[in-house]
């Protein structure tokens, strides 16, 4: 449940509001409430002014919440003025502050025998009362006062704390499903502990099974931001969404904490619900950038359990040198660590496909011995059963073999002998070995079944194909293809290599149609996947460039195609992509390249590529950070670039900087930029002038001078823009003059803004521009009429309407010439339609500022 203060916290907010009325008790001489305790005889009331007011001040301390001072104030009152007729307002009172204390054992002692109160109505006293006695554990009295509580007759917010006491109360009781109705009476209101009645909502829908339910109520905790619920609801949510298998929403919850609540005791487990998300998605990379960025913010098992998640994503990536790095340390670090077996699997696992064949061999010993009888001893005996297929691959293996197969063809393990050679051979690139081998098998192993030989002729075919001899290779694949009862599968591989061979003989078209009839015809995924790429490379040759994008992205993103070629094709398909101006498409592509080669093994034109995508739709601290990691290779090597690479690498650093709150670094870049003149320069210019503007307007209005001399370079959105954000310089610096009593200079610098501002409306009128030359005109229009001249300002709305098509723009011009005609209400009509629509960002602010100057 919530903790003891929060739940304080709201009594002593409502203690005011109590006095004002909410529990206002009956007026002095009506008849008491039916409600109302009976006490014996007290000592006569004495009232005196004195006493009346120590109670209003120490009553006035608790509503500005000067909470020590007040308690300070009732002790003085409730120790002077015993007969006071107010006196057991003020026990109630000093109760509910001590209760906000955490003193539960005085607010005990003032409520236990209170008398009857004047200001406090006894259904507050008897909901403060059930407050102490759940605190104390007396859960039935608690739930007796509660239940005689009839909420309808309270205010909304009243009631639901009412609600929230009962569902708090049924919880220690055990009646979940009444604590839940309650709950949720309570978390439909809006007060001050709406947070802690959606999580104990949450919580209760948890115990009694509701999952989903039970996640959107602790959603609803979560957005409300409380330091101390909302990182437990995201907790408690991300826990119930990974056992439910939702691992997005598991994601959300886990994020939540992280993003926002750095500081809270749920961060660790918030760090490893993310990954456990991450898992169940199979996001490998995010799995390891999330372990590596919070693994100094973890400890213990947390951490160990995080980096070994780490490890597994690395080897899941086929990054399999971190993979064993990983696990290697792992397992030095925690030796005892109860996961220690699959740690070692996984380095075993990664040690194979490292070929590190001595470390594998020793860790397998070292497994027997220490972990037996384990499943992870049991699937490393898999990988030490393919090493030794292997034999240790290279010389070894041939000198091994060639002892077998030198003894001819009768000898009883030649053709086994000569298969795991051939084999051997491809492995080592030895194709001229390994087709001379494949022909050898043909010719001598004649007790091999047709299955057996057809294969060994497919093998055949493939090593002409990498000896680059294509016309033995397509003859090879149609032979194959006319004999009879060919297995399907065989079928497929024979029709692939034959529409790669015909492909290399350069014709197209026939390659197209034999890999087409692949890819509807097989059902196995690899091949397909294969037949795409090389699909697409063929309608990429023949001026097809969307069909081959779409052949060369299923070819990429299919993981059953070799490494080599997926990274081959999505770097092909994103760059026709760039090149057909299909941005959004582009960054797919390359993210998945990404993804699978890592950022480092991106070319410079991909990085810079992404750089700039990323850096014009940042909306983050992170994702500028993004765009100098993608930078960073470009900034350190700049003498191997293009003058005009290194200059946009600058500028784009240079901007995101900025973004980050690096001013003086960003301001040095655009220098930098500008000084370099490689079509840069009056893009940083305009950069430079934004970024001086908030601290530096007369430096930043040089530079938009500079901009503004039309000197060849700048373009006219830059003009349009350097015209509308310096009109905007010099209306601020106008007002502040005014304000420092500088007429003057603000006349000056105002008509030097109208004047840009004319510029910008009469030159800059394109839709192209849109909507610059419509600001202009109302910033003109709000100039002239800050100076009482109302037929500039008429005119310029007319210009406007006259300006802007029928829309928003249009709606506001007819507006403020309907205010210029004295038709404010038909105007306030139009505004406020407008305002609900909601019309453009630009034009928001200015359409509330006028209703609120109508109204």
């Amino acid at each position: 449940m919530a903790p003891r203060s929060t739940g304080s916290r709201y009594l002593i907010g409502t203690a005011a509001v109590a006095a004002l009325g909410m529990f206002c008790a009956p007026a002095p001489g009506s008849a008491p409430a039916q409600d109302q305790p009976q006490t014996p005889p007290s000592p006569p009331i004495v009232v005196s002014e004195a006493a009346h007011e120590q109670f209003v001040f120490a009553h006035r301390l608790m509503r500005i919440n000067r909470l020590d001072m007040a308690a300070e104030a009732f002790d003085r009152y409730l120790r002077d003025f015993p007969n006071d007729e107010k006196h057991n307002d003020g026990r109630y009172f000093r109760a509910e502050l001590a209760m906000g204390a955490g003193d539960i054992e005085l607010a005990d002692r003032l409520l236990s025998d209170i008398g009857t109160t004047r200001v406090i109505t006894p259904t507050a006293v008897r909901v403060l009362q059930a407050q102490v006695d759940l605190a104390k554990g007396r859960v039935q009295p608690a739930i007796q006062k509660l239940e005689a509580v009839d909420t309808d007759d309270l205010p909304e917010r009243t009631a639901a704390w009412v609600s929230h006491l009962r569902g708090r109360a049924y919880v220690a009781s055990d009646n979940l499903p009444a604590a839940a109705r309650q709950l949720e009476r309570a978390a439909r209101v809006e007060y001050s502990q709406q947070p802690a009645a959606f999580f104990e909502w949450g919580q209760v829908l948890a115990s009694l099974g509701q999952t989903d339910r039970a996640i959107a109520a602790l959603g609803r905790c979560i957005a409300m931001r409380d330091p101390v619920l909302s990182p437990r609801a995201a907790r408690l949510g991300a826990d119930l969404a990974l056992k439910n298998r939702q691992f997005d929403r598991a994601a959300q919850f886990a994020e939540s904490i992280i993003e926002n609540f750095a500081g809270s005791s749920e961060f660790p487990g918030a760090v490893l619900d993310l990954l456990w998300a991450h898992q169940g998605n199979g996001e490998h990379e995010k799995i390891i950038e999330t372990a590596d960025r919070h693994r100094n913010a973890l400890s213990g098992a947390d951490r160990f359990m995080a980096e070994y998640l780490a490890g597994v994503a690395s080897f899941d990536l086929r990054r399999f040198e971190q993979a064993a790095s990983r696990m290697d340390q792992l397992r030095r670090r925690a030796p005892d660590w109860e996961r220690r077996p699959l740690v070692l699997e996984t380095l075993a696992r990664s040690y194979y496909e490292l070929e590190r064949f001595d470390d594998l061999r020793r860790l397998y010993e070292q497994m027997v011995e220490q972990h037996p009888d384990t499943e992870s001893l049991a699937r490393t005996r898999v990988i030490m059963a393919r090493w030794h297929l292997a034999n240790e691959r290279g010389r070894e293996a041939l000198t091994l073999l060639r002892e077998v197969t030198e003894s001819g063809p009768r000898h009883p393990v030649w053709t086994q002998a000569m298969r795991q050679k051939v084999v051997t051979y491809e492995q080592l690139g030895r194709f001229d070995d390994a087709l001379a081998g494949y022909t050898a098998l043909l010719k001598e192993a004649t007790a091999a079944d047709s299955e057996q030989r057809n294969h060994w002729r497919l093998r055949q075919a493939t090593m002409q194909m990498r000896l680059e001899k294509f016309d033995e290779a397509r003859k090879a694949a149609e032979g194959l293809l006319e004999v009879d009862g060919l297995e399907d599968d065989l079928a497929a591989a024979a029709r692939l290599l034959l529409g790669q061979a015909l492909g290399r003989l350069n014709e197209h078209d026939r390659a197209i149609a034999v890999l087409t009839e692949l890819i509807d015809k097989d059902g196995n995924a690899s091949r397909v996947a294969n037949a795409m790429y090389w699909r697409g490379l063929m309608q990429l040759v023949d001026r097809r460039p969307e069909r081959a994008v779409e052949d060369l992205l299923a070819a990429g993103g299919s993981e059953v195609l070799e490494s080599n070629l997926r990274v081959t094709s999505l770097r092909i398909a994103s760059e026709v992509q760039r090149r057909l101006g299909d941005d959004s498409a582009a960054r797919a592509s390359l993210g998945l390249l990404e993804n699978l080669v890592g950022m480092d093994r991106l070319t410079a034109a991909e990085r810079i590529w992404l750089a700039r995508y990323t850096a014009n739709r940042a909306r983050d601290a992170e994702q500028h950070r993004q765009v100098l990691r993608y930078l960073a290779p470009l900034l350190d090597n700049q003498d191997r670039l293009r003058p005009a690479v290194a200059a946009e690498a600058d500028f784009l650093a240079a901007v995101t900087l900025r973004e980050l709150g690096q001013r003086d670094e960003a301001i040095r870049g655009f220098h930098k930029v500008i000084g370099l003149g490689q079509g840069f320069g009056s893009a940083a210019r305009l950069e430079l002038a934004r970024t001086m503007a908030a601290d530096e307007p007369t430096r930043a209005l040089g530079q938009y001078d500079l901009l503004l001399r039309h000197d060849g370079e700048s373009d006219r959105a830059t003009l349009a823009s350097s015209l509308d954000e310096s009109a905007r310089i010099l209306l601020r610096l106008a007002r502040q003059f005014e304000r420092d009593q500088r007429p003057e200079q603000a006349r000056r610098a105002m008509r030097d803004a109208e004047r840009r501002l004319l510029q910008l409306s009469l030159i800059y009128r394109d839709r192209r521009f849109s909507p610059l030359p419509e600001l202009a005109l109302i910033e003109l229009e709000a100039i002239a009429r800050g100076q009482n001249r109302a037929d500039d300002a008429r005119r310029a709305m007319q210009d406007l309407e006259q300006l802007a098509e029928d829309g928003p723009w249009k709606q506001y011009a007819r507006a403020m010439l309907m205010v210029a005609d004295g038709r404010s209400g038909s105007a306030l009509e139009i505004l406020r339609r407008l305002r609900d629509l909601p019309p453009p960002a630009e034009l928001a602010g200015v359409v509330r500022q006028r209703i609120a100057e109508l109204e």
